[in-house]
């Protein structure tokens, strides 16, 4: 395809794939004839998980200036700077308004253009466009798994409802969310708004947001054959609605928020809130095996305000900041953690610095730690065994009861995604997904 001679561009379609691996880019092989070029894309920050690296999209900032980590739990009576999704939502909002940021969807909004967004995740949607700022949004219920409009213009609303209350009665109505089948409801979705509000519409900005990826790669790991299959069957929605007449001439750009490792070793707590030890299991063929207990004693549970496990890194909020050499120490030694970690906040390579230095804010913790390459830290809401079984340490089926797929972490399977562009735009040595904030903004400038 040609470089594009404009900067302005009247239609610019972004597509985010969750979970959208770096290596899966070479399945997309019915979309070759919309692909001009296909880059290497760093998170360049942590945890590589989806709240934080799809607000990087957005913003065009890293964790450290947007303050969006992934959701945490919150104990009021605990200390007050831990604070849960819907608080860390409303600080970014804010952030906008005080211009302190700037967010894709609303700027074009300003600009004069028509945003829409289609997104199976209804967090994703809201990082991704700013409800005052997207003349269209339809998200997945979660209580009700089907999709709800939301819209700042009457006149959208009615008509799309009525097109979407048919398409919720015949489509997706598997309860388990690791079904190839939610991406393409969320395609259909998005043909509804393509083909009802697009009529002859320009310029307009359009975010599509496929969310199954994330779940399969989770519960069947990113290298399964369920995976695969997905990404091949990605390959032809994507083909569908790119070849949709209302977007000829459409700048599309396609990527991925973080990438998904393979796990051998996955590391949870007996209770969230109040944990006694930490429960090591190890998979063996099919199942999960617990390996190991390491106790939390009662001078580290005193010096310890609140613990999150994110994926590839564990957080630690202190009681009181003179007992971080003690926290340190124990999660170093052969008592702790030691030998499932692979990188302490006070132990890491100059190449990790700047890393850090982008992620760092009030939410990330006072103490970290980074996973080894095949260990996971999971939350209890992230699998489906029963607490008896965890409490027996009976054995845990992989995939079904324990996930087989993690992300989260420092590694670069986490860490790069595909950048894929229907038009060459100048190139530059390396890019990062912060950059596709950028490089919408030239488009649309």
């Amino acid at each position: 395809m040609k470089a594009l001679k404009q900067r302005k561009v009247k239609k610019l379609l972004l597509v985010v794939l969750d979970q959208f691996r770096y290596d899966y880019a070479s399945y997309l092989k019915k979309c070759r004839n919309y692909i001009s070029s296909i880059k290497l894309c760093d998170a360049n920050s942590i945890p590589t998980m989806t709240e934080s690296m799809h607000t990087n999209i957005s913003t065009g900032k890293y964790p450290g200036k947007h303050e969006i980590i992934s959701d945490s739990y919150y104990d009021e009576r605990k200390k007050p700077s831990l604070i849960p999704f819907p608080s860390m939502y409303q600080n970014l909002i804010s952030l906008i308004d005080s211009g302190e940021i700037n967010f894709l969807s609303r700027l074009a909004y300003e600009k004069g253009y028509l945003v829409w967004c289609v997104g199976g995740k209804p967090k994703t949607a809201q990082l991704l466009t700013q409800l005052e700022a997207c003349n269209v949004r339809v998200l997945r219920d979660v209580a009700t798994n089907k999709a709800g409009v939301q819209s700042i213009h009457r006149r959208f609303k009615k008509p799309l409802e009525k097109v979407i209350d048919k398409q919720n009665l015949r489509e997706y109505r598997a309860k388990k969310l690791d079904d190839p089948r939610l991406d393409l409801w969320v395609a259909n979705l998005a043909q509804v708004v393509i083909n009802n509000v697009l009529k002859d519409a320009s310029p307009w900005l359009g975010i599509i947001a496929f969310p199954a990826l994330d779940y399969i790669g989770h519960t069947y790991g990113p290298a399964s054959r369920e995976c695969i299959t997905a990404i091949k069957q990605l390959d032809k929605i994507l083909f569908n609605i790119f070849s949709n007449p209302d977007l000829n001439d459409a700048f599309i750009i396609i990527t991925g928020d973080h990438g998904c490792r393979t796990i051998k070793t996955a590391i949870i707590m007996d209770e969230e809130k109040d944990p006694k030890k930490f429960i090591v299991y190890k998979r063996y063929a099919d199942m999960f095996v617990v390996e190991d207990e390491i106790p939390i004693g009662s001078l580290i549970r005193k010096a310890l305000s609140h613990i999150i496990l994110d994926g590839g890194m564990i957080r630690f909020w202190l009681q009181e900041m003179n007992s971080i050499a003690r926290l340190v120490e124990w999660l170093d030694s052969a008592k702790g953690l030691g030998k499932y970690l692979a990188k302490i906040c006070s132990s890491l390579e100059k190449s990790d610095l700047q890393i850090i230095e982008h992620s760092r804010h009030r939410n990330f913790g006072e103490i970290f730690a980074l996973a080894e390459e095949d260990v996971a830290f999971f939350r209890r809401e992230w699998f489906r065994a029963s607490r008896w079984k965890i409490t027996q340490g009976e054995p845990l089926v992989a995939g079904e009861e324990m996930p087989l797929g993690e992300h989260g972490s420092i590694w670069e399977e986490d860490r790069y995604v595909p950048l894929i562009l229907s038009q060459k735009i100048p190139e530059r040595k390396s890019y990062e997904n912060i950059d596709i904030f950028n490089i919408c903004m030239k488009l649309i400038a």
